[in-house]
């Protein structure tokens, strides 16, 4: 229904920043009892779900498994599903790497259909994630905002709805969590869309926000070119490992947490270089 502007191996972390006043809202971790068809239904009432709905869900698809009535409805209500791993169960970019194509044979058993998008659980960065996404023709989609609604303890929905409001921009990809514990994101999301409708803002599917404009890519921040950062690691140090999983974790810190201190900056950048000199000893 869109053109198509991303290419497959992409990592994705927004919209074009310059653009309309339009973003998305997507949800990991699901499907799960309850939650899911709450942040359905909070759309349907908000006048979200017309046509098709105004969500994308990044799917676990052992969770697809395990509720397959729930993904079923997702799919059949007209929302955008995409993979979120086969098990969400590591952040090691080889094993989630490996889980990709097992998830997309899960959702095409589910619904003679599989995602183009993925994201990696935790965000995870990884040469060896970007080269499967190229193979398979798909996109990983990451956000440039951090909301912290999974962290443990749960922050409150009103803080939710605070950092949705204080972190808003042109073509934000907004992370939530429905999947697990997760009932204050759930509350929060009348609240979210009641915010970004009172700043100006058009909710769109996340397809279409990925078609208008440009793409902001995760490596643009560090080296400007259409390639995971972690690719440039892999050449420089010979190949993915422990050493290099930390650099591109905290490198990602760095990308998406704009209000750092120069102290806390500086102390992180320190980490990364003490993490490329061990890996060259």
């Amino acid at each position: 229904m869109w053109p198509r502007l991303w290419r497959p191996g992409d990592l994705i972390r927004s919209g074009d920043v310059n653009g309309p006043p339009i973003v998305s809202i997507t949800c990991d971790d699901g499907p799960w009892p309850v939650n899911t068809q709450a942040m359905m239904n909070h759309m349907r009432n908000a006048g979200l779900e017309q046509h098709y709905g105004l969500i994308h869900f990044f799917m676990v698809a052992n969770n697809a498994l395990m509720f397959p009535d729930i993904a079923r409805e997702v799919f059949e209500r007209g929302y955008g599903i995409g993979n979120h791993s086969l098990t969400h169960a590591t952040y090691n970019p080889t094993r989630l790497a490996n889980e990709i194509s097992p998830a997309q044979d899960v959702f095409a058993s589910l619904f003679n259909w599989t995602p183009e998008l993925f994201r990696s659980p935790g965000l995870t960065q990884g040469v060896v994630i970007q080269n499967e996404c190229a193979r398979l023709g798909m996109a990983n989609v990451f956000t440039s905002t951090i909301l912290n609604d999974f962290l443990a303890p749960r922050i409150s929905s009103s803080q939710i709805i605070n950092n949705v409001a204080r972190t808003i921009h042109p073509g934000n990809i907004i992370l939530l969590h429905e999947g697990g514990s997760h009932t204050q994101t759930v509350n929060a999301l009348p609240g979210i869309i009641d915010v970004i409708h009172s700043r100006g803002y058009e909710i769109v599917r996340l397809e279409e926000l990925l078609s208008a404009g440009t793409i902001q890519l995760m490596a643009d921040v560090y080296i400007g070119i259409r390639s995971d950062v972690a690719i440039a690691d892999a050449a420089e140090l010979g190949g993915v490992d422990e050493f290099t999983d930390v650099v591109v974790e905290l490198r990602t810190y760095l990308e998406l947490s704009s209000n750092l201190s120069p102290e806390r900056r500086a102390m992180v950048e320190a980490r990364i270089a003490e993490a490329l000199q061990a890996r060259r000893a």
